[in-house]
């Protein structure tokens, strides 16, 4: 992953205000693992989304772009909590599909320690077909 992607990524992501304002609380080493999480997403041509659910912040990534009716079924979450990001797995969406390597990581709290192993297991996760970013998803 080149430097031009990751700062892409982040780009579309910090046009949210809400967004930019929840990633600053957490310290730099749970955002430095947030931001390689997504890359890893992003290279399995996951599409990405930042919504709010109960009003609970939270970044998800599956195979549908925002638009698209079925963009609730995703296979991963990022969870804004108090102090920390906690890494999600949808199991119920294709769980035939998403392999034992993630699964290690399910409801785990993201830091610089399991980064790393969380986006080796990324290919646990079936290729997208389209790798849209937040904010970015209408573009051609």
């Amino acid at each position: 992953m080149t430097r031009d992607i990751n700062d892409a990524i982040k780009e579309s992501f910090n046009k949210s205000n809400e967004f930019r304002k929840q990633i600053e609380t957490y310290s730099r080493s749970v955002r430095n693992a947030f931001w390689a999480i997504v890359a890893a997403g992003h290279e399995r041509k996951l599409d990405w989304y930042f919504i709010r659910d109960n009003g609970h912040y939270e970044v998800r990534g599956g195979h549908n772009p925002v638009e698209n009716a079925a963009a609730e079924k995703c296979f991963l979450g990022l969870q804004f909590q108090r102090d920390c990001i906690k890494f999600t797995i949808n199991d119920t969406y294709r769980s035939g599909e998403i392999g034992n390597e993630i699964r290690a990581y399910k409801d785990k709290y993201i830091s610089a320690d399991n980064a790393p192993g969380i986006c080796q297991a990324m290919t646990s996760f079936p290729q997208g077909d389209h790798g849209y970013l937040p904010n970015d998803y209408r573009k051609p």
